[in-house]
């Protein structure tokens, strides 16, 4: 069911621009969800829609006047329903655990304000479909992390493409990623997970280019481009690693999908930008 839900997600046509970080989160009209599923009215520890689902007052810190505050009795209550005492925010999530969770909240909050009409719910994937969108960037190389040298003769331009054909040949490509995914989803209802397991020499392959691409030690005029080259391929290594986590953390790897075609063609542009450029020195 997840599966299905998600996918209604990413193929919402609403157009949104990405926010910045401290921004990111769900959205309805000129409200930020994630503040509004959070507020604690009586101060009790215990967000304000949960309250509500407890059967406690969400302006009461102490509802039946027994001397111990509302979250003290709702962690009695979660435990005596399987659960775990601790609130929310104590526990240990998967994406999709607060994916799910933040998506239950806010049909809840806003569900207790009147019907949540199809208007309403449209907003929400919109806003869901564009968090999907987004995933966290785990890795980021930075430009003080190249080694650069002085020599920007076609020599050493020419030696720098040298060393760049020894890695590929000593880390040859193994798989193809779109055969593996087309392989995994070619029963939409039950995806072949096992598939995925193919990926595991691919992603092999690009750690062990990554190590080798970021200990070379290159012209400092293409220290910019190796810098792109660098983090579009470490861009797509976390794709890749991402879509094996579909069992276990579904938004991960769903995240990854929606990702994966645009960082293969920023990948392809930087190889293509790192070779006019080498061109553009060794012809001259």
């Amino acid at each position: 069911m997840v599966f299905l839900i998600l996918i209604f997600f990413l193929k919402a046509k609403a157009d949104y621009k990405n926010e910045a970080e401290d921004n990111v989160g769900l959205a309805y009209g000129e409200l930020k969800i994630g503040d509004l599923i959070s507020k604690d009215t009586d101060g009790d520890g215990v967000q304000d829609w949960e309250e509500n689902l407890w059967g406690t007052d969400p302006t009461k810190s102490d509802t039946d006047g027994d001397g111990a505050n509302d979250d003290v009795a709702i962690s009695k209550l979660r435990i005596q329903n399987g659960g775990s005492a601790g609130a929310p925010n104590d526990e240990v999530l998967t994406e999709t655990d607060k994916f799910s969770r933040e998506l239950f909240a806010t049909v809840a909050t806003l569900s207790q304000a009147g019907p949540v009409d199809e208007k309403t719910i449209e907003k929400l994937s919109a806003s869901l479909s564009e968090q999907i969108k987004n995933p966290k960037v785990k890795k980021v190389f930075l430009l003080n992390e190249i080694k650069t040298r002085g020599d920007n003769s076609a020599e050493s331009f020419n030696l720098y493409i040298e060393q760049i054909a020894e890695i590929y040949k000593k880390y040859p490509v193994q798989g193809n990623v779109i055969s593996i995914l087309e392989e995994f989803s070619k029963d939409f209802e039950r995806p072949n997970v096992e598939a995925l397991e193919k990926l595991d020499p691919i992603i092999k392959h690009s750690e062990d280019t990554l190590e080798e691409l970021a200990r070379m030690e290159v012209p400092a005029e293409l220290a910019v481009l190796h810098l792109d080259l660098l983090n579009s391929l470490q861009r797509l290594k976390e794709n890749i690693t991402d879509l094996q986590f579909f069992e276990t953390d579904t938004i991960v790897a769903m995240s990854a999908m929606s990702k994966y075609e645009e960082n293969v063609e920023i990948l392809e542009s930087v190889k293509v930008k790192l070779g006019q450029k080498i061109s553009g020195k060794t012809n001259s």
